[in-house]
């Protein structure tokens, strides 16, 4: 692995804003390679964001960075046609696909000043491939596909790993989230997931490690308080917009936040429990 392949989905809908959108998601990324000490470059090129790194923690770490829709460890190789060839064969030597494995080539050609296009690279690739390698060629549901994205260089990977989604956390603004059990927490997990950085009132003493494991560009700040009546003072004083709570449609009770003064959200509020547990272990 020479790098790792970040791509991005709802901020290509930003329109005017899209830039300050990958700006952030960049900065956020560069947090995250920072944070767990991985030795690598960050760059953007063309609705793209590259983590130049050998280190293959690395795909874990950046699999919570909110606003990744996937990633991709790839080989770098430079955009020539016979490189780009040697370099399958030897990823595929690494791979080691048993005899008959169905496979296809699949290349896409930023660049288009090269002397060949996609269609030819991959009839070039993949004959030799199957040739050499007794590989069988499906063009329709492969169980191994070789893509190839060309730009300046060329990216070879095969694999793709999903990531969350959501913005860039900064992006959407700060909330406050009364924090006093896990719902609460998932709570102000799914703001964050939505760019909005939160910052935790503490009611109950909670274990707040879902969110540091998320915080990447934004760090918590936590206060511990006493009661509800207290935050009005904090919400004023910090200017939220608003008060995230983690009540469900289950245990919804209207008169409990009668008294703060500002909008009061419900992101659980639609969740069964069940879906709610679920959602926790698979974050955890």
């Amino acid at each position: 692995m020479d790098c790792i392949i970040c791509r991005y989905g709802e901020l290509a809908l930003k329109g005017k804003n899209r830039g300050e959108f990958e700006r952030r998601l960049v900065d956020n990324i560069k947090d995250c390679v920072k944070r767990n000490k991985i030795d690598g470059v960050v760059k953007k090129s063309s609705g793209r964001v590259f983590v130049f790194t050998k280190e293959e923690k690395a795909v874990n770490s950046l699999k919570r960075v909110f606003g990744l829709v996937s990633l991709s460890p790839a080989v770098v190789v430079d955009a020539d046609k016979e490189k780009i060839k040697q370099a399958v064969v030897d990823y595929l030597n690494v791979l080691s696909p048993k005899k008959g494995t169905s496979f296809r080539i699949t290349s896409k050609r930023a660049n288009k000043d090269l002397p060949f296009d996609s269609r030819e690279l991959n009839t070039y690739i993949g004959s030799f491939i199957e040739e050499n390698f007794g590989l069988e060629v499906d063009l329709g549901s492969p169980e191994l596909e070789m893509c190839i994205d060309i730009r300046e260089t060329a990216f070879i990977f095969h694999e793709t790993v999903q990531c969350l989604g959501g913005l860039p956390l900064g992006t959407g603004g700060k909330v406050a989230c009364i924090i006093e059990d896990e719902e609460s927490v998932l709570a102000a997990w799914l703001m964050m997931r939505r760019g909005v950085a939160v910052f935790p009132l503490i009611l109950k003493k909670v274990d707040l490690s879902l969110l540091r494991n998320y915080d990447y560009g934004f760090s918590l700040v936590v206060k511990n308080i006493s009661s509800v009546d207290e935050i009005n003072s904090t919400v004023q004083e910090q200017d939220y917009k608003a008060v995230v709570v983690g009540d469900t449609i289950d245990d919804f009770d209207k008169e409990r936040y009668k008294s703060i003064g500002s909008v009061v959200l419900y992101p659980l509020i639609s969740y069964g429990k069940e879906e709610i547990s679920s959602m926790l272990a698979r974050l955890r």
